[in-house]
């Protein structure tokens, strides 16, 4: 069984755009073991929640991009207070459990996918959303309308 995660283009596009004019990058905990030099980039972050955010370490980084469950009205924003929204917390952790697997984890999205030259075309072509289908281990991604 599939899921499918929905980011809006101009949350991603405005972390794309922070990725590519940051100075410096942080590295994945992969990269950092490996000791590869970062370069611009997406994540795709799964902790309390699912989210998309950039690995620059410019000012004025924006607010994550928080996952929306393909035809559901669930977001899976891990900022929600387990005080003051226990039932909701516990959801939203349940279903990021369920589809992104238990372990917590940061994943360069490809970097010719999430160029943002590119992502303002597709904007211009009326697409509207990054979407990520996370299949067992597998990930796809494309872009909808």
């Amino acid at each position: 069984m599939s899921d499918t995660l929905l980011f809006p283009l101009t949350d991603v596009l405005a972390h794309a755009q922070h990725a590519w004019t940051s100075p410096e990058h942080k590295p994945t905990f992969m990269e950092h073991m490996e000791k590869i030099e970062p370069t611009a980039s997406l994540w795709f972050v799964k902790d309390a929640g699912a989210y998309v955010m950039s690995n620059g370490t410019g000012p004025e980084r924006p607010k994550v991009v928080y996952a929306a469950v393909e035809g559901t009205e669930l977001v899976l924003n891990g900022d929600i207070s387990y005080q003051d929204q226990p039932e909701l917390w516990q959801v939203v952790w349940d279903t990021t459990r369920d589809i992104c697997g238990g372990d917590d984890y940061a994943e360069n999205l490809p970097t010719d996918f999430i160029n943002p030259t590119k992502i303002g075309q597709l904007m211009t072509m009326g697409y509207k959303y990054l979407a990520i289908t996370l299949e067992g281990e597998e990930m796809g991604m494309e872009y909808r309308k």
